[in-house]
């Protein structure tokens, strides 16, 4: 039997708990991506309290505020994952989020959690286009890859890996001394053939597109829904990666 003190999460029916207490006595604390230092942007959709199909503006809940770009907002699903989780839709041609000013460069651990739409393409999390050409994920007919000026030695898009509109939890990180590299649900698919890259994210994230540009095959905008994202402007060890992972397979179960 777990005690109360090593357990990863805690619900009370559909519900995931922050903290327990006994009596005035804090027993229990769920770990939050903001315990580990340099976390720069941190998205969360079951911290949002919408009715289903409602137009939604995410929060930051780690500073620096996005600007929504284009029209209508993305909206609130809830009961979108594994029937209980919620998540946020982001449709090709509507509202997409921009970052500009962000504490990122060259260094950083980055993960996702979320899902293509009907099998279209784009980008779903990047920088912007005139900074630096980075996707991780999918892209286009490509899936289960990443580039970051060259492709990484991923499954895709070279092995031909199928495309599937099921729920992923990537991870990815990279640095100025060191190679990129992508994680599936933390199993290593693939880094980067050139360490290191000369072009980082230049202080720019993009949720949906890599441009700014309106028209969609331009822009690359991704179709896709959104349960969780989380980026630090570092390179984590593998045994804090490891415990976002965790943290993240708990919660949502994807």
């Amino acid at each position: 039997m777990t005690a109360i003190n090593q357990a990863d999460a805690v619900r009370l029916g559909s519900g995931v708990a922050d903290r327990v207490y006994a009596g005035s006595t804090l027993v229990w604390q769920r770990f939050r991506p903001t315990d580990l230092s340099g976390c720069v942007v941190w998205v969360d959709a079951s911290q949002i309290s919408a009715p289903n199909g409602a137009p939604v503006s995410i929060t930051n809940l780690s500073g620096l505020q996005p600007a929504l770009l284009g029209s209508p907002s993305p909206t609130f699903r809830t009961n979108a994952l594994n029937t209980i989780m919620p998540c946020v839709r982001i449709t090709q041609g509507e509202g997409r989020y921009r970052w500009t000013g962000l504490n990122l460069d060259k260094e950083y651990t980055l993960f996702i959690v979320a899902r293509r739409w009907q099998l279209r393409g784009g980008r779903i999390l990047t920088a912007l286009g005139t900074t630096a050409n980075i996707l991780h994920g999918w892209h286009g007919n490509e899936f289960d890859c990443a580039y970051q000026e060259g492709w990484f030695n991923t499954p895709g898009p070279v092995g031909g890996v199928t495309a599937t509109t099921a729920w992923r939890l990537y991870s990815a990180d990279g640095s100025a001394s060191n190679t990129s590299r992508l994680f599936l649900s933390g199993v290593l698919l693939g880094q980067h053939p050139s360490p290191p890259a000369s072009k980082g994210f230049g202080g720019t994230l993009n949720i949906s597109g890599y441009t700014n540009d309106g028209d969609v095959a331009v822009s690359q905008q991704a179709d896709a829904e959104i349960a969780e994202i989380v980026v630090y402007n570092r390179k984590l060890n593998d045994v804090d990666r490891y415990r976002v992972e965790r943290y993240l397979r708990i919660k949502w179960n994807p």
